[in-house]
């Protein structure tokens, strides 16, 4: 687990650096829920989630869900989403991966339960470098909210961070009229 985290903070600075200079290539497919769903199989392990007793779950789409992204960066902003679930969230909690459609969007929701991030911390969480100050946090180089908010951005979508007492939801969000555009576009 140290030699992937290794390898996506790498990764997080080579293609935050390429999105700096505008040479990273966002090559969007249609990608459905099946392969979330494959993603949060493979991110929802591992050790440190064996040992803190954290229990992911999926909460699928009540209908057809599909978005238009790259694979490659999608799967980076999933890893960095349940890496930092596994790191900080509390022993026993729960972590859940909801689809929905709200309005002109398909947003995807990452629930994390714990201790609510507080809102003076919310926006700067996503700001290069910003790191929570938590035991935790020392481990953290403050890339990855970052990296995932520069994908997002790339996508034409945005992220943000909800709470409630119960937790925390992380929410991605993709213009669904770029779905429909690329979806007469195959047809």
């Amino acid at each position: 687990e140290t030699c992937t985290d290794i390898t996506s903070m790498a990764s997080n600075l080579l293609d935050i650096a390429k999105m700096d200079d505008g040479k990273l290539v966002v090559k969007a497919e249609l990608i459905d829920f099946q392969f979330f769903e494959a993603m949060a199989e493979k991110f929802g392990k591992g050790a440190l989630f064996d040992e803190k007793e954290i229990i992911p779950s999926i909460v699928p789409p009540e209908d057809e869900f599909i978005i238009s992204a790259d694979v490659y960066l999608m799967e980076r902003v999933l890893q960095n989403l349940y890496s930092n679930a596994a790191k900080y969230a509390p022993k026993g909690s729960s972590v859940e991966l909801r689809f929905y459609h709200e309005g002109e969007e398909n947003i995807i929701c990452f629930f994390n339960s714990g201790t609510p991030i507080p809102d003076s911390e919310k926006d700067i969480l996503f700001e290069k470098y910003a790191r929570l100050q938590t035991r935790q946090s020392h481990y953290s180089k403050g890339l990855g909210l970052f990296f995932c908010r520069m994908v997002m951005h790339a996508h034409g979508g945005k992220i943000w961070l909800d709470t409630d007492q119960s937790g925390n939801y992380f929410k991605i969000a993709f213009p669904r009229k770029e779905f429909l555009r690329r979806l007469s576009a195959a047809s």
